[in-house]
C-alpha cells in the first residue's frame, strides 16, 4: 500500500501528502480489522494486512498525531506477539519489547530509508514536533 510512499523517501523525496493520507486511513481501518481478528487468521498479504512500520512513516510524514499514538499502541502489540512466540524457544531471558524500543527500531528503519539530508532534516522536525517521539530524541541525526 505503501511503495510509492517509499520510493519517494529512496528518492528524497517528501511523498504527496494528500494521496498518503487517503492511504493512511484505508490502511487504519484494514488494520483495526486485523487486530480484531484471531492471530491464526492474520494475513501477510500487506494490501490485506498493512505494515504497521510503513503506516507509522506515513503518519508521521502525515503529522497525525493522533495515528501516531494508534499505531506505536499496534507495533507494541506485535512486537509483544513475537516475542511470545519466541519465547518458548528461548535458551536465555529476555525481557519483552518496550515501547522506546519498538519505536526507536521503527524509526530508524524510516531514517535509513530516507536518502537525503534535506528529507532526513524534514523528518527530524517532525519527529519534534510528535509528543510520542519526545523521548526518543537520541536516535534522531
Amino acid at each position: 500500500m505503501f511503495s510509492e510512499m517509499i520510493e519517494d523517501l529512496q528518492s528524497g523525496l517528501e511523498p504527496t501528502l494528500p494521496l498518503l493520507r487517503q492511504r493512511l486511513q484505508a490502511a487504519m481501518v484494514k488494520k483495526m480489522a486485523m487486530m480484531r481478528l484471531h492471530k491464526e487468521f492474520h494475513h501477510n498479504d500487506s494490501k490485506i494486512n498493512p505494515n504497521t512500520d510503513h503506516m507509522m512513516w506515513a503518519a508521521i510524514l502525515l503529522e497525525d498525531h493522533d495515528a501516531m499514538e494508534t499505531l506505536a499502541t499496534i507495533l507494541l502489540t506485535e512486537a509483544h506477539d513475537r516475542y511470545e512466540a519466541q519465547r518458548g524457544a528461548m535458551d536465555a531471558p529476555r525481557s519483552p519489547p518496550e515501547l522506546s524500543g519498538v519505536l526507536t527500531l521503527s524509526v530508524r528503519k524510516l531514517l535509513a530509508v530516507s536518502a537525503s539530508n534535506k528529507l532526513s532534516h524534514l523528518l527530524n522536525e517532525k519527529f519534534k514536533k510528535a509528543t510520542i517521539f519526545k523521548e526518543l530524541t537520541g536516535i534522531l541525526r
